[in-house]
């Protein structure tokens, strides 16, 4: 459904990274997602993800990044999935992030991240009743943006209640997620 929506639309290029939970575009650890999240193994998991990233090629101008980047018409764009441990696929813990981080280029214009980088946009809802929200946003990719990258926007999701904008005056952040949760 996702594939079809995105082909309709009428951008002559759209540039796509994955999340956590788009298990299908992580061959590695799709099996153990789902034996997690309690998915039935019927042994033709490698088939759907060979069949997930035939789906985004056949995205007539789709360019899937995944630690790696394009150019459109000028700007300079990078994208990773990558977010710090938490359920599904595309997750590192938090220290093994940083070498992640440190392959994003110096001079991009828009970094595209599945998660937030600490302290902008990223206070979850813990999942616990009376539980007070808390930063969930990587520490290593505040620095690799704040410290050295310094994109003009930093476009991601993931943390979906922390939906919205904000600047530091040399970055715009916007967690893009759509919001189910406010808190």
């Amino acid at each position: 459904a996702f594939c079809e929506w995105l082909s309709q639309q009428p951008h002559a290029r759209k540039v796509v990274i994955a999340g956590n939970h788009d298990l299908t575009l992580h061959g590695g650890a799709y099996e153990q997602a789902c034996r997690d999240w309690g998915v039935t193994i019927d042994g033709r998991e490698r088939e759907r993800c060979v069949a997930a990233r035939a789906r985004l090629k056949a995205v007539p101008g789709l360019e899937y990044l995944c630690c790696s980047g394009t150019e459109v018409e000028g700007v300079r764009l990078w994208g990773a999935p990558w977010v710090p441990t938490c359920g599904g696929v595309f997750t590192k813990p938090p220290a093994a992030l940083a070498a992640v981080w440190q392959q994003i280029p110096d001079d991009v214009d828009v970094l595209l991240t599945h998660g937030p980088p600490r302290g902008h946009l990223d206070l979850a809802v813990p999942r616990g009743f009376g539980m007070g929200r808390k930063h969930a946003g990587c520490e290593h990719l505040l620095h690799a943006v704040t410290q050295r990258v310094r994109p003009a926007f930093h476009v991601f999701g993931h943390i979906h209640e922390g939906y919205g904008t904000e600047t530091d005056g040399a970055t715009t952040f916007i967690n893009a997620a759509s919001c189910t949760v406010r808190g």
